[in-house]
């Protein structure tokens, strides 16, 4: 399991090394079989969930043995969520909230 409190860089979860040499090619890109990747100058996660995403990873290097709980969901995205789960980030559903305070 990759854990963010090893490497302290949750961000890194969510960069793709192959999308970066994209962009670094500007976003335009030729594989050697013909195929052109185009990728937008502006795309990704908006500000908001990239500043929501760095809160939770200063949490995670600030208080290493803490459990990290966030009420709802981080971002709509079940993939983004599953790697959150993945690093011991949990979630109390909004529903739930009185039981928890």
């Amino acid at each position: 399991m990759t854990t963010a409190r090893e490497t302290g860089m949750l961000v890194k979860l969510f960069t793709d090394p192959e999308v970066e040499r994209i962009v670094r090619a500007g976003h335009v890109l030729t594989y050697d079989n013909g195929r052109t990747v185009m990728l937008p100058k502006i795309f990704g996660f908006c500000n908001g969930v990239r500043k929501a995403i760095r809160a939770v990873d200063d949490a995670l290097r600030r208080q290493p043995a803490e459990k990290i709980w966030i009420v709802g969901e981080l971002i709509h995205n079940p993939t983004v969520n599953r790697r959150l789960h993945q690093v011991g980030i949990r979630v109390i559903e909004e529903a739930r909230i009185e039981y928890f305070f």
